[in-house]
């Protein structure tokens, strides 16, 4: 899979939390948290309280504070769901322009994926069952936050915004496939430099004896093969990323801009 290989898995915490009042005394008025439609967590804070209500003191305590009243904490989740945007419009694509120096520019939000996929650029396939909901947020979110970024620049030096989207996902897509097809055509030196690796951990094992013989492999093996793997992956994604840009860049523009 081109797009489960492209980019690491981040864990995304979410937390929520509880609301108690007094019986004798009306509950407080609570606001949900606002997230906007788009935002891949907002399902998870519906209906959650703006802010906790703490109980009425016992007696000794209410002694202690001077018969202060419970205030309200306000609410906050751990983790603030970055804000997304929904998929630019594909009917249109801005010619384009001469690019010049990096100038200041508002950072462009990232693209919300379509429900059940994984999107990274241009690359859009159903989000495998073996992988857990966070995981494949953290894979969307990771690559939209990535492709983000590069609209960004690609705004600084004098893009479009169409221009910049379409840039951006051809960039990140293409540096995703030259990556693993580069890792791919690699295998068969990678597979020796394990070996390779393997013996001379081996060897270097021996003074700790015994686990020094199943670690020593062990190590070997996973540093030979990345001293081919790592490079390699490194280099094809480079080479797609350029290849991506340039194809976006050169594809010639289209239709009408939407109405304002």
């Amino acid at each position: 899979m081109v797009a489960l290989g492209a980019l690491p898995l981040v864990v995304a915490l979410v937390g929520a939390g509880t609301a108690n009042a007094d019986p004798g005394t009306p509950d407080p008025v609570t606001q949900p948290e606002q997230r906007t439609a788009a935002d891949p967590l907002a399902a998870l804070f519906a209906g959650q309280p703006a802010q906790i209500a703490l109980p009425e003191l016992p007696a000794p305590l209410r002694e202690l504070t001077g018969g202060a009243a419970p205030v309200a904490v306000p609410f906050a989740a751990p983790v603030d769901a970055p804000l997304y945007r929904a998929l630019p419009d594909q009917g249109y694509l801005a010619p384009a322009g001469a690019p010049h120096g990096p100038i200041p520019v508002e950072a462009v939000a990232p693209i919300a994926p379509p429900e059940g996929k994984i999107r990274i650029g241009d690359i859009i396939v159903d989000a495998p069952g073996f992988l857990a909901p966070d995981q494949v947020f953290a894979i969307n979110d990771g690559a939209a936050q990535a492709e983000a970024q590069l609209a960004t620049f690609y705004d600084s030096v004098g893009m479009e915004r169409s221009r910049s989207d379409k840039m951006a996902a051809q960039t990140l897509s293409s540096a995703a496939i030259g990556a693993t097809v580069a890792t791919n055509l690699s295998m068969p030196l990678t597979s020796a430099s394990v070996m390779v690796g393997a013996g001379a951990g081996l060897l270097a094992g021996v003074p700790f004896l015994p686990i020094g013989l199943l670690i020593g492999p062990i190590l070997g093996g996973a540093i030979g093969g990345a001293v081919i793997a790592v490079p390699a992956a490194a280099l094809g994604g480079a080479i797609g990323a350029a290849v991506g840009a340039g194809i976006g860049y050169g594809t010639p523009g289209y239709g009408e801009p939407a109405p304002a």
